[in-house]
């Protein structure tokens, strides 16, 4: 009864403030033979009910840790982790019958058929929709009968995904979902759980690498850089806040940058040469300019280039 009634409270909680996520200073080690490897180094993290939102960085960058610490799996060293109110490592099963989990690989009985893991599934979820499950089954065009080892990678990672939205989930947690996807179906997975997550009304947050998953279904980003939190919040403002600018020959930096990059050194993200061409990222708000106002305040002998959001990326981790 005490542990019903910590649960209801902790959900009024949360639903108040609307955060499904909330992570303060969380630290991880993991100890590696003679030595300890610090994955997670005080990141934290605001996720509101409703979003989709994208954890970005590079491999090795803690994101599948950060997923396995807000599962349960992972018990944290440090730091303030709640999910739905609770705490991840001491209510595992009351969280778990809340959660829809896809991992990197998918991992079934490879005898049974896609009924037969439903049924089974259905007997750890209070809330499994039956009707649901028949109806993703169909929606996937995922065979009724045939044993789930004869599936390919992209069936089963429909199968995890029906079977997910079917617990009817508070929150879906993705890690790397589309890994090992080709072009299209890759494509065709992610539409899925952008229109599943938003009919539904479900929390979404999933991990990637890859800055195309990420634009084409989040709301938000999460960009976790060395274990800590760089970046959270939406996408436009962060792109529209990176600019950068180039012109033929590799001359003297000092002489050729302009003024307002002098001035302002922090404010270069890089500075290349590409061929014959120099090129510089800057940072917009580091350089106290506005977007329109670049082309204003930039010599003759610069022209104003496009950057797509990948470059956006790379420019603000390199």
């Amino acid at each position: 009864m005490q542990n019903d009634l910590r649960q209801q409270s902790a959900e009024s909680s949360v639903a108040e403030a609307g955060q499904v996520i909330n992570i303060r200073q969380l630290h991880k080690n993991f100890e590696g033979g003679m030595s300890r490897v610090e994955v997670l180094k005080g990141l934290d993290l605001t996720v509101h009910e409703g979003d989709i939102v994208g954890c970005l960085g590079r491999n090795g960058a803690g994101k599948s840790t950060l997923i396995r610490v807000l599962m349960g799996i992972v018990k944290p060293d440090q730091g303030q982790v709640e999910v739905l109110g609770l705490t991840p490592h001491k209510d595992v099963v009351a969280l778990r019958q809340q959660i829809g989990y896809l991992a990197q690989e998918q991992n079934f009985y490879p005898w049974m058929s896609t009924i037969a893991i439903g049924k089974f599934t259905s007997r750890f979820y209070p809330g499994w929709d039956n009707q649901g499950y028949s109806r993703f089954l169909d929606l996937f065009e995922l065979p009724l009968k045939r044993a789930v080892g004869q599936f390919s990678i992209g069936m089963k990672a429909k199968l995890a995904l029906a079977l997910a939205l079917a617990s009817q989930p508070r929150l879906l947690l993705l890690d790397e979902p589309a890994a090992g996807l080709d072009p299209v179906a890759r494509r065709e997975f992610l539409e899925q759980v952008n229109i599943q997550s938003r009919m539904l009304g479900t929390t979404t947050f999933f991990s990637s690498h890859l800055i195309d998953d990420i634009e084409h279904i989040a709301d938000r980003v999460c960009i976790i850089e060395k274990g800590k939190t760089f970046y959270q919040g939406e996408l436009l403002p962060l792109a529209r806040d990176i600019g950068a600018f180039s012109r033929e020959g590799d001359i003297d930096r000092a002489k050729v940058l302009p003024e307002f990059v002098l001035e302002n050194p922090s404010c270069v993200l890089q500075d290349t040469l590409i061929g014959k061409r120099r090129r510089v990222v800057i940072r917009f708000s580091s350089a106290n300019l506005q977007p329109d106002q670049l082309a204003s305040v930039l010599p003759d002998s610069w022209e104003i280039d496009s950057l797509s959001l990948e470059d956006v990326f790379v420019s603000l981790l390199s």
